[in-house]
């Protein structure tokens, strides 16, 4: 996926007239942004093609940000995308006494609207509240050296990238693997299977920690 959004990126051929044009355009920027940076360089930044390690690095950010949050019982949203979240069975109703909870997936409806896909509400009753995916935070905590417009437009391309294939999957099964899963799409109808493993040790280390926290106060 990666791969093909470099490649996308690469320049085509042009005539020497629409290069020249180009090369007018670029000076035009450089100018606009030596006059005035604090207006100019975050624009500029906008239209810049992610290079191969910030995708990478973007796409592991949002992987790690997002098995902290399920570890911690919390939901992850990515508002143009999905949902990611708990859901909570109460105690009385569950055989042994015990409150339990499942995790839950559910596609966005601006998602579902911009892909012509029907929509399916995620549940309501009983869900953990959700995060939204913060690009400042992912940058400053789960990256080197990426700013949050890097890891913004980054995760913006590869969001798009997944949401073409999931609109054109027809016959042809598209699959991409998360830190806590794998999403998986055939004939536009999207699944999210979940790796339970993953989720249990994320939730084990969570609570060692915070054992280990209150422990040393």
């Amino acid at each position: 996926l990666v791969n093909e959004l470099v490649d996308e990126k690469r320049p085509a051929k042009t005539s020497p007239m629409i290069q020249r044009k180009c090369v007018t355009r670029r000076a035009r920027a450089r100018r606009r942004a030596l006059r005035a940076p604090h207006r100019c360089s975050r624009a500029l930044s906008l239209f810049s093609p992610p290079s191969r390690r910030a995708l990478y690095e973007a796409w592991d950010a949002l992987n790690a940000f997002m098995l902290d949050k399920l570890s911690q019982h919390h939901g992850v949203s990515i508002a143009s995308f999905a949902k990611w979240t708990w859901q909570f069975t109460a105690a009385n109703s569950s055989p042994d006494g015990e409150v339990r909870c499942r995790p839950v997936f559910a596609l966005t409806e601006t998602f579902a609207r911009a892909h012509k896909m029907p929509i399916k509400k995620p549940p309501s009753d009983s869900v953990a509240p959700c995060s939204e995916v913060n690009h400042s935070v992912l940058a400053l905590r789960y990256t080197r050296v990426l700013t949050k417009d890097m890891v913004f437009i980054a995760l913006r391309d590869i969001m798009r990238k997944i949401g073409d294939k999931i609109a054109n999957s027809g016959d042809r099964p598209f699959a991409i693997k998360f830190s806590i899963g794998a999403l998986r799409a055939i004939d536009r109808k999207v699944s999210f299977e979940f790796d339970m493993e993953a989720l249990a040790k994320g939730v084990a280390a969570f609570q060692a920690a915070e054992a280990a926290r209150s422990g040393g106060d």
